[in-house]
């Protein structure tokens, strides 16, 4: 019975929706997580946190 509270159920576009894989393989959760990840390490490389390889 809970596993009714928690299902959910996504319909539209499958570029939008992920289709069969669910909602993390969304065009639009691919490009927000790909914004933060690009903005995080500009962030840090500005700061100087980023080490760079001796080769």
């Amino acid at each position: 019975m809970i596993w009714r509270i928690i299902h959910s159920k996504f319909e539209g576009p499958v570029l939008f929706t992920g289709g069969g894989l669910g909602i993390e393989d969304s065009i639009i959760t691919v490009s927000i997580l790909l914004s933060i990840g690009v903005f995080l390490y500009h962030r840090s490389n500005k700061e100087g946190k980023i080490i760079k390889r001796k080769i």
